[in-house]
């Protein structure tokens, strides 16, 4: 059975949300009442603590690509 592989593409919001970092480990993000997974955008590996709050810069599937305030 072949299966196939698609990449989701980005999308950026007009607008930028804050979340707030809810697991580091794996990297989740609480926003929109929810929790979701989370990537850095463009600022790979950096550090942060539970509690801190991020800017979510879009989203790619239903991962948020977050970056530092």
């Amino acid at each position: 059975m072949n299966s196939l592989h698609l990449q989701k593409q980005a999308t950026i919001f007009s607008e930028t949300v804050e979340g707030t970092i809810a697991s580091v480990n794996p990297l989740r993000v609480k926003a929109f009442a929810s929790y979701y997974p989370a990537r850095w955008h463009e600022q790979p590996n950096r550090t942060v603590c539970i509690g801190n709050t991020v800017l979510i810069k879009g989203r790619q599937g239903i991962t948020l690509l977050i970056v530092p305030i």
